[in-house]
């Protein structure tokens, strides 16, 4: 579709039907001496209802003016484009000017105004939108663009349009999400899976008033092999085909459900879902299409690879801090900021002081920057957060996307920095805290799966520490498959839902619920509450028993054994001796 795009200074000038207006605001403003608002006024030209958006756009002619109004002025025979929208507004090849939406609503609400989808790809075609054209022929121009002063400073001091940037093209593709305000609501799963006998995993998560305590996390915990994670999967594949049916779309995943008959479902809509994974092999769905009322986030972290922005060169986790460091709102109910928050919860395991960004050679000579033995350049990220701001947006625009964060120490030379390398449990605990904090709104079901791989128990600890704090701020709540008791023992019993077998014959599975009280108990009650069946040998035991039927004397044995045996396994040796009285 073809509009007549043009420009005036005139806020009485009328747009005719298919026409595009773009009219200068705010004229007494600026921002670091930009000034690129505008309103946006499109008129359809089936009679429909008008539409306009607040925006900014940036000339690219003449040396790349610092005025809108200005621009507009003194190129009277640029102000009118017929035919704009097959292709972008570039004369004779080349971008006349780059335009974003100011705040990711603007998106929305033309994503939700517009006839379908070609007549919103028009629009943004003839407003030469930066989303659209990053993705274009146009791509070099708009990666250009994004890094000068005049994008940097004069668009992205605003957080808002900051926030249209790198979210903005999630309205375009159609998510317009619901929010569920309070997700802490009862609710009934079953699926029948292969391999268990034809029985069913019948799940049931319910929710009291406990007062100062709120109820949000629920394990899902037994041996290996009774279905946990296969259950989360089939939940997702539910969840999504839901919402599918509620908005009359498709269902969001490509990837098909592996019960032997539809699974059952009676609960809340969830709609907004982040799954995280620790096992490079799981089947959950990697991503979702057509997403509709339906968002899903889906992040492995062991292969972090496979998180990457499909299609792109860009490192997530370098995006993911960046956005941190941007937004300097209050995480809800937190009083502190993302990045604070972050902060806090990586100070006793990970120094965020050591925390390095890549940045272009565009900074290279400014005194914050940093080399690395390969020469690459570098900021500490805490260094941006003391800058003045005109520094802080050049410097967080000039960080490179395209390569990893790492933690550094000096090295002994002026600006020279020399890599560390923590633990595999460390770097799991800081993907997992900053996609957590980054990634999660306002009432999301987590999905977390064997969150303790590679996780020593005092930042499993922190970990559930983290998700109770984040998750109460968001009125969101959290599944997690585990087959730690640390974790059992941070929640209480009706959290707690043991996945075992029915008998030593069936493979059918039961899921109920341990009679002990699991908050705050001591691991071993709860290893043995969960795990402790008698069909389960412990090596330390078929030892004991041996060395109870050796016939040595107490003498003997300690003479022979006393430098390993505990105090515990001679008591149960002497437990053993008493009960065959020997």
């Amino acid at each position: 579709m073809a509009w007549s795009l043009s420009f005036t200074v005139d806020a009485k000038a009328d747009v005719p039907p298919g026409g595009i207006r773009i009219l200068p605001t705010n004229s007494g403003w600026n921002d670091f001496s930009f000034n690129f608002n505008a309103l946006i006024s499109i008129n359809p030209p089936d009679g429909r209802q008008r539409i306009s958006v607040t925006a900014y756009v940036v000339p690219l002619s003449d040396n790349r003016p610092r005025n809108l109004q200005q621009w507009i002025m003194t190129h009277p025979y640029l102000l009118r484009h017929d035919g704009a929208g097959d292709a972008p507004t570039a004369p004779h090849g080349r971008l006349l000017f780059a335009t974003l939406i100011g705040h990711e609503q603007g998106y929305a609400q033309l994503a939700k105004w517009a006839r379908d989808e070609a007549e919103l790809r028009s629009i943004l075609l003839a407003l030469n939108d930066v989303l659209l054209l990053k993705e274009s022929a146009y791509g070099p121009d708009i990666t250009r663009l994004l890094v000068q002063p005049p994008f940097t400073l004069g668009v992205l001091r605003s957080p808002a349009a900051y926030r249209a940037m790198r979210r903005g093209m999630r309205s375009l593709q159609g998510r317009q999400i619901r929010e569920i305000q309070e997700t802490r609501k009862n609710f009934a799963f079953r699926a029948q899976l292969h391999g268990f006998d034809e029985g069913v995993h019948d799940l049931s998560v319910g929710f009291q008033d406990l007062g100062l305590f709120e109820d949000r996390i629920h394990c899902l915990i037994g041996i290996n092999g009774t279905g946990k994670t296969r259950l989360l999967r089939e939940f997702v594949l539910t969840l999504g085909e839901l919402s599918g049916k509620t908005d009359q779309a498709a269902t969001p995943f490509e990837e098909s459900s592996e019960a032997i008959s539809e699974p059952e479902y009676d609960g809340p809509p969830y709609n907004r879902l982040l799954v995280f994974s620790t096992t490079p092999e799981d089947r959950f769905p990697r991503r979702a299409t057509n997403e509709g009322n339906f968002e899903y986030q889906y992040f492995n972290l062991v292969n972090v690879a496979n998180a990457s922005i499909p299609g792109k060169e860009q490192n997530p986790l370098t995006n993911l801090m960046v956005d941190l460091i941007r937004d300097q709102s209050q995480f809800a109910g937190t009083q502190l900021t993302r990045f604070a928050l972050l902060k806090r919860t990586l100070r006793e395991h990970i120094d965020l002081d050591m925390l390095y960004l890549p940045v272009l050679p565009e900074v290279a000579q400014d005194s914050f920057t940093c080399q690395n033995e390969e020469g690459d350049y570098y900021v500490r990220a805490l260094d941006i957060l003391v800058m003045n701001e005109q520094r802080h947006l050049l410097f967080t625009s000039a960080v490179d996307t395209a390569r990893p964060m790492g933690f550094y120490v000096p090295s002994g030379d002026d600006n020279r920095i020399r890599l560390l390398h923590p633990s595999s449990g460390q770097h799991i605990f800081f993907r997992f805290a900053l996609r957590l904090i980054s990634s999660i709104d306002h009432g999301t079901l987590v999905m977390i799966d064997e969150p303790e791989t590679h996780l020593h128990p005092n930042l499993i600890c922190e970990f559930v520490t983290l998700v109770y704090t984040v998750l109460a701020a968001t009125k969101s709540i959290a599944l997690i498959a585990t087959h730690s008791a640390y974790i059992v023992r941070e929640v209480p019993t009706h959290c707690a839902h043991i996945f075992s077998f029915e008998d030593e014959e069936s493979k059918q599975v039961h899921i109920g619920h341990v009679r002990m009280k699991t908050l705050g108990a001591s691991i071993d009650s709860v290893s043995q509450a969960v795990f402790g069946d008698s069909t389960a040998r412990k090596y330390h035991e078929k030892f004991a028993a041996d060395l109870s039927r050796s016939g040595m004397s107490p003498e003997q044995l300690l003479a022979e054994y006393g430098s390993v045996l505990s105090p515990e396994l001679l008591i149960e040796i002497r437990a053993l001796r008493s009960g065959s009285g020997n």
